[in-house]
């Protein structure tokens, strides 16, 4: 996926949600939409060690948002 895209990624394989993608040098942030929820980012070494596993970039999104 790319920079700004929404997807839907799973975090340590247990449990998966619909974010937007930011991507930095450093790893990458997830940025929620409920704005009850935090911002998660992991570096490089996170990504694959936890695993973050970006599942696929969502292509159409209903209700609000």
């Amino acid at each position: 996926v790319k920079d700004g895209d929404v997807a839907v990624v799973s975090i340590q394989g247990s449990e998966a949600t619909v974010t937007r993608i930011a991507r930095h040098g450093s790893g990458i942030t997830l940025i929620p939409y409920n704005p009850k929820y935090d911002l998660k980012s992991f570096t490089k070494e996170e990504l694959i060690r936890l695993p973050v596993v970006i599942i696929g970039r969502a292509v159409q999104l209903r209700g609000k948002c």
